[in-house]
């Protein structure tokens, strides 16, 4: 589970060369985040999202515990996913989404979804710093998930503002609700400041709850 949650939250440390160039010169806020089960502490990971000029941008993830392991995910102004590519050990796994179907490469083994871009559109990348939803408001995000090589869906709905303690000190933060399509077994309670960054998240089974939790933010 907790591998599984950071392969979604990741960082890539040697990829995207194209976008290399084109980066802003201000290097972006780096979050960093622990992820516990029963009040144990399982693993760390960082997050930062890097503006491109052309309104693009990426969202970095590191796994703390295992570098270099982590993963990038480029996405257009829109919120339209571009490519992503993870690492973790010795295995890399790319994606390049193209205009009928999204193409993953694990190096060993090559395959193909059939899926546009504005299919997988994901709006909520932009919630709370370039778009403000009102309270209420549901999207059904179709991704790839690139263990089985197929789409999956996830409800995500704009719950409304809350005040939390977020690094020992009272912050309205934005709550969203994410829960897989057609499946009870999992709820995710999502936290957001106004930069659109995590502040918290409880991942909730039917066995327990995983808390992510911001611990820097700098």
């Amino acid at each position: 589970m907790l591998r599984t949650t950071l392969v979604v939250l990741g960082l890539l440390l040697c990829g995207c060369s194209a976008n290399r160039a084109a980066r802003e010169p201000d290097a972006p806020p780096t979050h960093t985040y622990t992820i516990s089960d029963h009040g144990k502490v399982e693993s760390r990971f960082a997050m930062r999202r890097q503006m491109l000029p052309d309104g693009g941008f990426e969202l970095h993830f590191e796994d703390l515990d295992h570098p270099p392991a982590g993963v990038v995910s480029v996405y257009d102004a829109a919120g339209r996913p571009v490519r992503s590519l993870e690492r973790f050990g010795d295995q890399t796994v790319s994606v390049e989404y193209g205009a009928s179907e999204a193409r993953i490469d694990s190096g060993s083994k090559q395959s193909a979804v059939k899926a546009s871009p504005d299919e997988l559109i994901d709006p909520t990348q932009l919630w709370f710093w370039k778009v403000q939803p009102t309270p209420g408001t549901t999207t059904i995000v179709t991704w790839i998930a690139k263990n089985v090589g197929k789409k999956a869906q996830t409800r995500r709905t704009f719950e409304g503002v809350r005040t939390i303690d977020v690094l020992g000190r009272p912050e309205e933060c934005f709550l969203v609700q994410a829960q897989p399509v057609g499946s009870d077994d999992t709820r995710d309670l999502e936290w957001y400041d106004r930069r659109g960054m995590l502040v918290r998240k409880e991942h909730r089974t039917t066995r327990s709850t995983y808390v992510t939790e911001l611990v820097g933010r700098g």
